[in-house]
């Protein structure tokens, strides 16, 4: 048997050790490049969300401008495709991105000082509220309303919420604004099923829907969302101006009118408060005007208007 002598051993023991060496030191490599890679990536992506978002800003400001001077201005000649009214969907296009807003006035949303159980059921009904969740809602909200701290047999007062986490007490007072509702004892699923600032207001005193003036969520609440109901709709708006009582007979049909027409107002009860809507999409005029998944900024006001001046109560901003 030929023996390696020892000096020739010394010489490929750190040859192998060199090789490890050499092979831990491109893996290090290599997983530093993978992680610079992602890191870059995830840098241009944030860079590019986030000048999305500010030209969806900038875009949606717009929006809330272009909405206001609609209020404002009256022109002397129009024809009937450019007439606008409270509740139309307006959108705008742009080189850099394009626009939607809607205007409505308060009048046409639901009072929670003033609406009456009636209605309050009604929308419940929409809502698919049992009618133990109906009575929960609506004795909460009288609960919450009134000054003394005796809750109505499906009602809830202070000893209610106060076991809550945080606990807090009832308003006992009428509500000062929407959100409020998100607070009262049975208005959870209102909360997970529509933004109750385009359903709720507290600037309606009369308490009735000003038919002329319907945000999407209260056309759709009307009409119990058919589509066919919310275009005859706006096409005998574009076409007639304000409505009564014979149209909204023939929009909602005799059923649902009936259960409705207590409840119904149309030009006679607006009020000075408004609520201006617009989103704005960034991308240019290429984007797909379909594609309800791009995202948007999001911009909700609630404003008085008194004579030309304007002093606003609330301003919302939000990623879609």
């Amino acid at each position: 048997m030929t023996k390696i002598p020892p000096a020739i051993k010394n010489q490929q023991q750190p040859a192998g050790f060199a090789l490890v060496v050499v092979i831990l030191v491109l893996l290090l490599v290599t997983v530093l490049a993978a992680e610079l890679t992602f890191a870059v990536r995830a840098g241009t992506l944030e860079g590019f969300n986030i000048r999305q978002r500010l030209g969806g800003r900038a875009l949606a400001h717009g929006g809330i401008n272009q909405a206001l001077f609609t209020l404002f201005d009256t022109p002397l000649n129009y024809d009937n495709d450019h007439i606008t009214y409270l509740g139309k969907k307006q959108e705008s296009s742009l080189d850099k991105g394009r626009i939607h807003y809607v205007l409505v006035n308060e009048s046409g949303k639901i009072d929670l000082n003033g609406a009456s159980r009636n209605l309050l059921a009604t929308f419940a009904d929409y809502l698919e509220m049992e009618e133990e969740e109906q009575a929960i809602l609506a004795d909460s909200l009288e609960d919450w309303r009134d000054t003394d701290n005796l809750h109505r047999l499906h009602g809830a007062e202070d000893d209610y919420y106060q076991d809550l986490e945080p606990p807090y007490r009832a308003r006992n007072g009428k509500c000062i604004e929407v959100s409020e509702l998100a607070l009262i004892r049975g208005a959870e699923k209102i909360a997970a099923r529509v933004k109750m600032s385009e359903v709720f207001t507290v600037h309606n005193p009369g308490g009735k829907i000003n038919f002329n003036s319907l945000s999407p969520a209260m056309l759709a609440f009307l009409t119990e969302n058919d589509p066919d109901k919310i275009t005859l709709y706006h096409e005998l708006r574009q076409n007639q101006g304000d409505l009564s009582a014979v149209e909204a007979h023939l929009i909602l049909d005799a059923g649902r009118y009936q259960q409705c027409a207590n409840f119904l107002a149309y030009t006679d009860n607006k009020v000075r408060f408004f609520t201006a809507t617009a989103t704005g999409y960034a991308g240019g005029r290429a984007v797909d005007r379909e594609n309800n998944d791009q995202p948007g900024t999001k911009i909700t006001v609630l404003f008085e208007k008194n004579g030309l001046n304007l002093r606003y109560y609330g301003w919302q901003e939000e990623w879609s």
